[in-house]
């Protein structure tokens, strides 16, 4: 409530303080307030039609809602305004992955992985795609860097992705050494 406070104040000292917008954007998002976050999101957009964040967060706020195509494009927007926006390039990756556009998807996400380095639900996201694939291999490399950095291994465990394979002795030897 605090930062929202300050945010508006801000806001209100300033209305074409993109930043500012984007920010109380991202607040409204995490709280799940979309019909007003949608409003913040076109101002800071108007404003500076260059603001990857903008874009990105917008897109997020489009892929919540179901409305796929409209996340890709702005995904697309964002990239095109930050050719090294991490968020932005994993989730265009990851709806990639879901419309069975697995070079596309595998090109953004490691590309993502390039700027920010070391998150698990990417190398996650990878290891599901490789499943997908059939890459046994790629599979279990990206599923180790996954656990590796953070990523719950109960929820890898559950997704269909890894049905194929969940019986093999390889996939289950990982899944218990983080079980422990």
């Amino acid at each position: 409530e605090k930062a929202r406070e300050s945010l508006l104040q801000a806001i209100a000292l300033d209305s074409t303080y993109a930043d500012a917008l984007n920010k109380m954007c991202e607040l409204l998002l995490k709280q799940e307030v979309y019909d007003e976050a949608l409003q913040y999101f076109r101002k800071a957009v108007a404003l500076d039609n260059s603001h990857a964040d903008a874009y990105t967060n917008l897109a997020h706020l489009a892929r919540k809602a179901g409305k796929y195509q409209l996340a890709m494009e702005q995904y697309s927007r964002a990239i095109a305004s930050n050719p090294s926006q991490p968020d932005a390039l994993y989730y265009r990756g990851f709806l990639h992955s879901l419309n069975g556009n697995y070079s596309l998807a595998l090109a953004d996400i490691n590309k993502s992985l390039e700027v920010k380095p070391g998150d698990g639900l990417r190398y996650g996201t990878l290891a599901k795609i490789y499943a997908q694939l059939r890459k046994k291999s790629d599979m279990l490399t990206y599923l180790k860097l996954a656990l590796d950095n953070g990523y719950p291994a109960f929820e890898l465990q559950k997704d269909p992705a890894f049905l194929p394979y969940q019986k093999e002795e390889e996939f289950q030897a990982l899944m218990r050494t983080r079980d422990s």
